[in-house]
């Protein structure tokens, strides 16, 4: 497999689009949780009680980064649902490629959560505090990363899903097994009380 190394700002672009609210209509707002948990969605609130900031409408399948908690892996990848019915506030980085064909949200995805994007991430998030470890947009774009071809790209993404999908079934089922002695305690003892 051919690997090309290239600037993340040569193959990707920051795109969103600046909206200025209605008060009175509603919105609903995106985070990232971090550790690469994906895409916070949060329940509408009426545009007056946004906060002061600037908010933007993002593509789909954009590669999103929280430009305060990129440091801890607050990346994910945006789907059409979200760029449809979601706004974004200025903390919240959407790139997208800047070419068809030439490198998948979902690989960079996957790269930056590994351990060696994280410390390429981490390097653009200078700061010496924990909580002021911003990342910079021009020290982002000016990383540089491993960019196999696209049909590489994709089989990778696949089978990195696949893994992530199982890996939260078996979380789902770690949740349940340790609730149920706990459930089995309240079933048995409710009806001795």
């Amino acid at each position: 497999m051919t690997v090309r190394h290239v600037r993340v700002g040569d193959v990707l672009r920051l795109e969103r689009t600046k909206i200025t609210p209605d008060p009175a209509a509603a919105y609903r707002q995106i985070g990232v949780y971090s550790w690469g948990k994906g895409i916070i969605e949060n329940e509408a609130i009426p545009g007056a009680e946004l906060s002061k900031v600037t908010y933007y409408r993002f593509p789909p399948n954009a590669l999103i980064l929280s430009n305060i908690q990129a440091w801890e892996a607050a990346i994910a990848v945006s789907t059409e649902r979200q760029a449809e019915e979601f706004i974004a506030s200025q903390r919240f980085l959407p790139y997208v490629p800047i070419r068809e064909g030439e490198v998948e949200a979902r690989y960079l995805l996957h790269f930056f959560l590994s351990d060696p994007g994280m410390v390429l991430i981490r390097k653009a998030s200078p700061g010496t505090v924990t909580r002021n470890r911003t990342l910079g947009m021009k020290a982002f774009e000016d990383l540089v990363v491993p960019l196999p071809d696209v049909t590489a790209q994709s089989v990778m993404v696949g089978r990195l899903d696949q893994l992530a999908d199982i890996a939260t079934l078996i979380e789902r089922q770690r949740a349940v097994a340790v609730a149920l002695p706990q459930a089995a305690r309240n079933e048995i003892f409710s009806k001795l009380v």
